[in-house]
């Protein structure tokens, strides 16, 4: 179910891939498994903004979460586990994002009662067997779901203080044929990192040098690991052509959000250096750089998977990790007086995005609103710039904008005045967006220098988004 467009949450939930049923669990087999594909079709239909798909999709979804609650839980199996994943999935793609964190929950609780945590649960046969496979791509999308969700929500993780098990069974998934449970290993395994991350940069307010290297160093040693399993494509060229093209498309995904996910560890990371560098002349440093590259190549790697039709309108996560990148640069564009080509155009790519995936959701929505905000204090702040050049050999007649006759026609201040121009504000608030995700547990929530041109003005306590409780979602 890659149409859904999220991989790690959507690959490990295909109903195709069980034989047999997995766990077996005859009361409930055969309507349970119906309440999969039912959800499976409402998240299908998500990645259209026609009207009449949206409103089969939230039929499909009633209907499968009637199904649901009828004493489901009373009898937890494998079955269950996957549809409250995919009922949280598909509430992501609503923008409630507290419904879904409840069914996260709940999917994560039944899989530590079901023992999917533990390495007693699987057999000790190489290479795994079908029925493990399955265990292990619900154990890994619970994991997943549960550390980055909650992490972008500033939210407790339902794993927390589960220790990591299954380093073995990991280790015969990526030396596997199937290229969609490779890109989820990286992408668990680099969750992880982004964890750590927040936790210490974000909730601890631990950012020393010393720190932020040794998370770096991390997300270098993941990144040596992980290329030469997820470069290594020959599983698709022994496929028919009918099947080659979906896996080509469910790799291409795949990889892409595993991308996406690491260059957002390098931005949650290197952040804080990146903010306390603004406004100081020629203080780049490379921490600093790799943040501004990292939001580049993020913005780059989305516009690359729009254009080639990669993206769907429901990719709850992108939002997010896109949202992140666009505020990076649209800081740095309105914080420096050079224009870099290569921001400029990522920061317009990164609206490109969200305004696509706003077409389905207010939240893109929202945070495309903000990346306008900030976009139209960059040109009101460069505008006013260009006004105030004051050269001996020429100034300016007068303003095509206005014919008026006095002291400043000729290039004059009035009384002298050798005032600067007004501060130009970033003034979030104005979207009326008391809370909007924090991309971490506050990680917009950043230790800035007081040397900063105090022109920069933005409350980064409005854009800390947390908390979503009153989120204007259409029902």
């Amino acid at each position: 179910m890659t149409s859904s467009g999220d991989g790690p949450l959507s690959d490990c939930t295909n109903v195709r891939d069980e034989p047999g049923g997995g766990i077996p669990s005859p009361k409930y087999i055969g309507r349970m498994r119906r309440v999969s594909l039912d959800l499976i079709l409402a998240i299908g239909a998500q990645c259209t903004s026609k009207q009449d798909s949206q409103s089969t999709a939230r039929a499909l979804f009633h209907n499968a979460q009637r199904q649901a609650f009828s004493e489901m839980i009373q009898d937890p199996d494998l079955d269950m586990v996957r549809t409250y994943l995919l009922m949280a999935f598909f509430m992501l793609g609503e923008c409630r994002r507290n419904t879904a964190y409840m069914y996260l929950s709940v999917a994560t609780r039944a899989a530590i009662a079901l023992g999917l945590h533990s390495p007693s649960s699987y057999s000790r046969q190489q290479p795994l067997n079908a029925v493990d496979k399955v265990k292990i791509r619900v154990w890994m999308t619970c994991r997943v779901g549960d550390k980055l969700v909650n992490s972008l929500l500033g939210r407790p993780a339902g794993t927390l203080g589960i220790p990591e098990q299954l380093g073995p069974v990991y280790t015969d998934l990526i030396s596997g044929e199937d290229y969609g449970l490779r890109c989820m290993v990286a992408s668990y395994r680099i969750v992880y990192i982004i964890d750590e991350i927040n936790s210490k940069l974000y909730s601890e307010q631990d950012v020393r040098p010393a720190v932020i290297e040794q998370l770096l160093q991390a997300i270098e040693i993941w990144k040596g690991d992980s290329l030469p399993w997820l470069h290594n494509r020959r599983s698709e060229t022994s496929l028919l052509p009918s099947d080659a093209s979906s896996h080509m498309r469910t790799g291409r995904v795949g990889l892409l959000h595993v991308s996406c996910l690491y260059y957002f560890a390098v931005i949650l990371t290197t952040r804080p250096v990146f903010i306390s560098a603004l406004g100081q002349e020629n203080e780049d440093t490379p921490m600093g750089e790799a943040c501004l590259d990292g939001a580049v190549f993020l913005a780059q790697a989305c516009v690359e998977a729009l254009d080639s039709g990669l993206l769907e309108s429901n990719m709850c996560i992108m939002k997010a990790l896109i949202f992140a990148a666009g505020l990076v640069l649209g800081v740095r564009n309105f914080a420096r007086p050079d224009v870099n080509f290569e921001t400029e155009s990522a920061f317009e790519g990164a609206k490109r995005v969200l305004t696509f995936l706003a077409i389905r959701s207010a939240q893109a929505s929202h945070y495309l609103d903000i990346l306008n905000s900030l976009s139209n204090a960059i040109t009101e702040k460069r505008s006013r710039r260009n006004q105030s050049r004051d050269n001996r050999y020429v100034s300016r007649l007068f303003s095509p904008g206005s014919l008026k006759a006095g002291p400043e026609v000729f290039g004059e201040r009035m009384h002298g005045d050798d005032s600067e121009p007004d501060e130009v504000q970033i003034n979030f608030a104005s979207t009326d967006i008391d809370n909007l995700p924090s991309l971490g547990h506050s990680p917009l929530r950043c230790p800035i220098n007081s040397q900063i041109d105090p022109e920069l003005f933005i409350d980064w306590e409005t854009v800390n988004i947390s908390h979503w409780d009153n989120f204007p979602f259409s029902a």
